[in-house]
């Protein structure tokens, strides 16, 4: 079984979109063709196809026809707002709650904990541009988000490891 991320399972049109705008927005002078992006990232040539034409309609890409055309950024990276590709791409971030139908109308700390990490990731992509995606491929800094789950719980994993030694 191939490993998966419990916590942030990313629909597969916003993966190819993430990497194809990275793509273009290393080259941006450079018409690339869905062709040449799928074969790079190595999907399928068709759903990479629907992923341009959503970034086309949105105004993020520019498709341009005939010899030497392919697909471009629209936009200068520091005009992209991540937040919105996401949601274009992947759909709205909406604390949903815990989706388990046991609790009887008592608060649920997993439900509560997945909402807290929603808003804390979307509040950070709402300070993010496509710029700094681009610097992060350049740099490769330490990505921080701050989340402050504790603070609602009134506890730590530390503090209730330490108790319960």
């Amino acid at each position: 079984m191939s490993p998966i991320n419990p916590i942030v399972n990313l629909p597969e049109p916003l993966w190819l979109g993430l990497h194809a705008l990275v793509a273009l927005g290393r080259e941006p002078e450079q018409p690339r063709t869905t062709e040449t992006l799928s074969e790079s990232i190595g999907c399928s040539k068709t759903h990479l196809s629907k992923v341009l034409q959503k970034l086309c309609h949105a105004g993020y890409v520019t498709a341009l026809r005939g010899p030497g055309g392919g697909y471009q950024l629209a936009l200068r990276p520091e005009k992209i707002c991540m937040l919105h590709v996401f949601e274009l791409l992947g759909g709205p971030f909406i604390p949903t709650g815990c989706t388990v139908d046991h609790h009887q109308n008592e608060p649920c700390l997993i439900g509560a904990m997945m909402d807290e990490l929603t808003i804390a990731f979307r509040d950070y992509l709402a300070t993010k541009t496509f710029y700094h995606l681009l610097r992060f491929y350049e740099l490769a800094p330490e990505i921080r988000i701050g989340v402050s789950v504790s603070q609602r719980t009134g506890g730590s994993c530390r503090r209730a490891a330490n108790e319960r030694n």
